[in-house]
Formats: C-alpha cells, sequence, structure tokens
C-alpha cells in the first residue's frame, strides 16, 4: 500500500524568510499550501507553531491564483513548479524525503538533473541555493528546458486551436 507523508514540513521558516530578503531584498510572507491529507492532518493539531511563521492557503482552491500573488515558489514534488516556471518565476524545489517518495510512489516523471530549479534536501542547502539564484542562469536554464520539452508558449495557442477547427469546418466552403 502507498501512503502520502503526513508529517509537517520540516522547513526552518524563519531562516527561509532571513535567506529570501538577503537576496531579494524587501518583505516576505510564506503562503503556506499542504497536500490536503497533511492539511488536514495539521488543522487537527491543537498548538501549531506552522501558522505563526506561514499564512495558511492549504484551503484555497485555486492555485494559479495563490502564484498569482507571488514573487518566488517553494514546492517538493508539485507540478506548480512548472506553473510557476511558465511565468518566468524562481522556483526552489526543497525534497527532504527523496527516498521515502520513491519507496512509496515510485520513480520521478523527471530526471531532476534535467530540471531548470535548484534542488535541496536540507534547509541549508536550501538557503544556499536561494543566496547562489542568478537570474540571468536561471531564465536561460528555462529556456534551454522549455525548448527540450518543445513548450509553445507564444500567447497565439488558441488562435491555432481555433484555426484547426475552423478548417476542419470550412473544407467545403
Amino acid at each position: 500500500k502507498k501512503e502520502v507523508r503526513a508529517e509537517y514540513p520540516k522547513l526552518e521558516f524563519k531562516a527561509l524568510l532571513r535567506a529570501l530578503k538577503q537576496k531579494f531584498e524587501g518583505k516576505w510572507q510564506v503562503m503556506l499550501r499542504l497536500h490536503p491529507q497533511v492539511a488536514a492532518k495539521l488543522h487537527n493539531t491543537p498548538k501549531n507553531d506552522l501558522l505563526d511563521e506561514a499564512c495558511d492557503v492549504s484551503l484555497h482552491d485555486d492555485i494559479s491564483e495563490l502564484i498569482a500573488g507571488c514573487d518566488a515558489v517553494l514546492t517538493d514534488y508539485s507540478s506548480c513548479a512548472f506553473d510557476a516556471a511558465y511565468a518566468y518565476m524562481p522556483v526552489f524545489l526543497y525534497a527532504d524525503d527523496v527516498d521515502d517518495y520513491r519507496k512509496n510512489r515510485g520513480e520521478f516523471m523527471w530526471k531532476r538533473d534535467e530540471l531548470p530549479f535548484s534542488i535541496a534536501e536540507t534547509n541549508e542547502q536550501l538557503r544556499e541555493n536561494i543566496r547562489a539564484f542568478n537570474e540571468q542562469s536561471y531564465f536561460a536554464g528555462l529556456k534551454e528546458f522549455f525548448h527540450y520539452i518543445s513548450l509553445v508558449e507564444d500567447g497565439f495557442a488558441s488562435k491555432r486551436v481555433a484555426d484547426v477547427i475552423l478548417g476542419f469546418m470550412c473544407r467545403d466552403c
């Protein structure tokens, strides 16, 4: 039987916020959106120190709205990393349970070293990845990755689909 890890995130939120502020300046706030099974366990816990350092948005149903309000995204295995990447937003991966994940769920869809995101398995690695973030290199990596996966995102997808449909409809026109 495969199981979902139902532990609290082991992120050091205060240190994360300090690293973000050091690297990118400005004021930072963490919006925490947990997997539904983890969120249910978290909300059933009487005292929760996690929510003192992060705004809990776990019950918000549209992750696209949340991403639109972000300056960077930190995730583990969620496809929201790609949604943020399409918006050319910095994405950092933090996965401290890689071995458990593989044991319980199998291999990843992507080879981790092919992804354009920095990957951390510890809080210290995450802070180092934030400190070392280079916007120019990151955007070049995104461009290369999008080419590799044949992503065609030019703002005209709807027009191309409509043209195909009209082509079928107007064959005898």
